[in-house]
């Protein structure tokens, strides 16, 4: 009886903390992407290309929405991005521009704080809820305005860090058993993440492969439903 309390109590306690370091790592991503949104948008860091990235996937999502094929409309888009990367954006599309170019500013950041979470909790051997606060409260402006990619993620609204993120937490914070469906996920929408495919080998070994090849087959089906002529 006194176990089961103690186990009860236990479960209790750590599910208030993970529910707090959740909603700490909101509030905090979510006021750090107001204060950068607003320099950014502005013209830091670039004038040229500020949110350029981010407005050309709204734009070729746009075309694809209306049964347009932005690879053959004379509209520019990179080789390796399919139509599941709109089908991502979609949401973002019915809103204006600055909001749009908002909340990719705070899914980037929040991404950075998961990515910094993930490592120094699995490097350090910190609580993954104290890593998780911490690196919101701390790392994100450190990272916006030092670390080079993070800040031409931001200027650009670029998707990668989102990607990132995804990655990170099927290596470091899932457990091996149920890793491998967000690594194959990812590699559908951009092909840089097929190289972790190896590391989901390498700890869950064929199981591993099964998931992230459903994961595969789940955004690639994503996006041929969203989108089957440029698909």
């Amino acid at each position: 009886m006194t176990a089961g309390g103690g186990g009860s109590e236990a479960w209790t306690t750590r599910s208030t903390r993970i529910i707090a370091a959740v909603a700490t790592w909101l509030v905090l991503t979510t006021i750090w992407a107001l204060v950068l949104h607003r320099y950014l948008f502005h013209g830091w860091v670039t004038s040229r290309h500020r949110f350029g990235d981010l407005f050309q996937r709204l734009a070729e999502t746009r075309l694809l929405l209306h049964g347009h094929d932005p690879y053959f409309v004379g509209r520019h888009i990179s080789d390796n991005v399919p139509p599941g990367v709109s089908l991502l954006h979609l949401p973002l599309t019915f809103l204006s521009p600055q909001t749009a170019a908002l909340i990719a500013c705070w899914l980037s950041l929040a991404s950075v704080a998961v990515i910094t979470a993930a490592g120094a909790s699995t490097v350090l051997g910190c609580r993954r809820s104290v890593a998780l606060v911490a690196a919101s409260l701390a790392a994100l402006p450190i990272c916006a305005v030092v670390v080079f990619p993070v800040t031409a993620a931001l200027s650009t609204g670029q998707d990668q860090l989102w990607f990132m993120a995804l990655v990170t937490v099927d290596l470091l914070w899932i457990p091996k058993r149920r890793a491998g469906f967000l690594v194959g996920l990812v590699a559908s929408l951009s092909l840089w993440p097929a190289i972790f495919i190896v590391a989901i080998a390498a700890r869950s070994q064929l199981r591993g492969l099964v998931r992230a090849l459903i994961g595969g087959v789940v955004g690639v089906l994503a996006g041929v439903a969203f989108a089957p002529a440029a698909s």
